[in-house]
């Protein structure tokens, strides 16, 4: 007999629990033991998202971490580094030029687990203690990704946006020098062998191009790459009113937090879409361009309107495809430019219920991959991902 659908479910969680005990590291959960040894900054703050269904304490551990790693701008890296572990992934230290951290930030999205954690039942007082350090994160985008002051955010590097390849970098990056003083030594594709699955080298070498540029800079603003981009923009948007509804419960003040997202808002909402698509806009350029990825669509969740019709361009079984289906450059497989992610799934749920029957089709097709084939279910990239189980457990451990 069948085993019903919450029998099923409940035989996830119970997995989806086991993994993020598995990939504990000690006071921070690595993405993937397979693939990702250090501590990355969205995949942490989902991970204690998730602790928080496991042990409250172990979740303001994580976060507590997380908000150290703090540069002194506020900026929350988007890797910490693990010297245990530093040979298992490129580029490192060395690449970098930092031996703690990388030179980048990447979607904050640690008011919104900060807001969750306090929801779950985290001590009151430590979470007012985070407050501080996650506001002043804010501020970094405003003061160090806003170069034309509007109210949007830019990111310095595809990987800060945290979509890596997706197609709304192709026209910024290929501006790219791929001429590089680094030895190019990928681990990635020796441990997803598939290279489908995978960005080319030539755009690893354009990566590392504008890691060493961001090394050689004080300010850490590459010379090549910067990019306003409507999904940053869309999470900032997010996580202030996060903190503000965190600093009305703690009865703290939340007039300018709300004030800054109201900004974001506007600005974000106020620029002309083509074909249901908001604009990235290339700083160095000069010039804003269209493309139908998932990212372009971000701005609807922060809309507070109905689902948007466009969103049928990314339907599928297992949720939604990172880029649109009916357009060239979809690509099932390769890592952002088509395939489905737990987390995007979980952020379109707020305005589009399909996502999570998808995220439930996907998990209970192949497990908690990285990401999924949106045609066949497959999993892709690495297993036992760790915002996989923990957005999961958010999902459906109610």
């Amino acid at each position: 007999m069948e085993l019903t659908r919450e029998k099923k479910i409940g035989d996830l969680l119970k997995s989806a629990k086991d993994i993020l005990i598995r990939n504990d590291a000690g006071k921070y959960t690595v993405p993937s033991g397979h693939l990702y040894p250090h501590m990355w900054a969205w995949d942490s703050a989902f991970a204690a998202m998730g602790w928080a269904h496991i042990d409250i304490s172990r979740a303001q551990e994580e976060l507590s971490l997380l908000l150290q790693n703090s540069w002194q701008n506020g900026m929350i890296p988007h890797i910490t580094f693990d010297h245990r572990y530093i040979k298992e992934y490129f580029p490192g230290p060395a690449v970098w030029g930092r031996a703690k951290s990388s030179t980048i930030s990447q979607p904050p999205v640690w008011a919104i687990a900060l807001e969750y954690l306090l929801l779950k039942g985290a001590d009151t007082e430590w979470v007012k203690s985070m407050v501080p350090s996650i506001e002043k994160s804010h501020l970094f985008y405003s003061k160090y990704r806003d170069p034309e002051n509007l109210n949007l955010v830019t990111v310095v590097h595809p990987w800060e946006s945290g979509m890596d390849n997706c197609v709304g970098w192709d026209n910024p990056m290929s501006n790219v020098s791929t001429m590089i003083q680094s030895k190019l030594n990928r681990i990635d594709n020796k441990k997803i062998t598939d290279s489908s699955q995978r960005p080319s080298d030539t755009e690893y070498m354009r990566y590392i191009r504008i890691v060493e540029e961001t090394r050689d800079r004080d300010d850490c603003i590459p010379e090549s790459f910067q990019t306003y981009d409507p999904m940053m923009s869309s999470i900032l948007c997010m996580a202030e009113h996060a903190l503000a509804r965190i600093k009305r419960t703690l009865n703290l003040d939340d007039k300018e937090t709300l004030l800054r997202a109201k900004r974001i808002k506007k600005a974000i909402l106020s620029l002309e879409t083509k074909d249901g698509y908001f604009p990235y806009v290339d700083v160095l350029k000069n010039e804003k361009y269209y493309v139908k990825s998932l990212g372009a669509l971000f701005p609807y969740i922060i809309a507070e309107t109905e689902e948007p019709s466009i969103l049928s361009n990314h339907i599928c079984k297992y949720g939604l495809t990172t880029h649109s289906i009916d357009d060239s450059s979809f690509d099932p497989k390769c890592y952002w430019r088509g395939p489905c992610w737990i987390n995007t799934n979980w952020f379109f749920s707020k305005i589009q219920k399909h996502s999570v029957d998808g995220t439930l089709s996907a998990i209970e097709k192949s497990g908690f991959h990285e990401y999924f084939h949106p045609e066949t279910g497959e999993g892709l990239g690495s297993d036992n991902f760790s915002w996989s189980a923990a957005l999961f457990l958010v999902t459906f451990d109610n």
